[in-house]
């Protein structure tokens, strides 16, 4: 529990940071849709993970949702 804690602390911490960022760099205008965007990046994988490993082990077996992951990193973070 305690490094639950932990670590929500740490991620409201970046959002909050981030949003102020956002807010900071963008003109009045514009400034709610930006902050719009950059608030949905945390809100898309546990909305898409469930959608996309259900269709993977549905469509085939559970293993095929690890080598899907496997790839997918790889492909975000390079082969190095």
């Amino acid at each position: 529990m305690g490094t639950d804690s932990h670590h929500a602390l740490g991620s409201s911490i970046v959002t909050s940071v981030g949003a102020g960022t956002v807010a900071d760099m963008t003109e009045a205008l514009k400034r709610t849709s930006r902050i719009g965007l950059f608030l949905l990046g945390p809100q898309l994988g546990p909305l898409l993970g469930p959608l996309i490993g259900g269709q993977l082990s549905h469509k085939s077996t559970w293993r095929w949702v690890f080598g899907f992951l496997c790839e997918h990193v790889t492909a975000c973070n390079g082969p190095g």
